[in-house]
């Protein structure tokens, strides 16, 4: 791309760490600063996670941001969801046992009963001859 005369390009490089593990990303050249800033900052908010304090525009970003914290929270949501939906499961399968249980038990009172009955009955026979 050819610039016109007079045209001043706008160069983004980054430098990152001191020393040895320094390194430069060079981002490239761009028409004017506001372009060359708004590149630093995506590369800096995407590539090196910094936080929006430290962008020129965190307007840009901050949907993003939302977007992100949207996205965890319907990801928690259908883990809670998930969770509750096995609670209401177990919830029913205990309920379907007790109720298994009680029709048993009532059962066993029956036999009790009838029991408790026939023994009254030859009780009855053995003070009566």
């Amino acid at each position: 791309m050819r610039w016109p005369a007079g045209k001043k390009k706008c160069r983004v490089t980054i430098d990152v760490g001191k020393g040895k593990s320094r390194r430069r990303y060079e981002l490239g050249y761009f028409d004017d600063e506001k372009d060359a800033a708004i590149a630093r900052d995506t590369f800096c908010y995407e590539a090196l996670n910094y936080p929006l304090e430290g962008l020129n525009f965190p307007e840009l970003f901050v949907d993003r941001e939302k977007a992100s914290v949207q996205v965890q929270r319907m990801q928690d949501n259908e883990e809670n969801i998930e969770r509750i939906q096995t609670q209401i499961d177990m919830i029913r399968q205990e309920s379907r046992l007790l109720s298994y249980r009680i029709d048993r038990m009532i059962d066993q009172r029956k036999e009790l009963q009838d029991e408790k009955r026939n023994l009254k009955d030859l009780l009855i026979n053995y003070k009566n001859p």
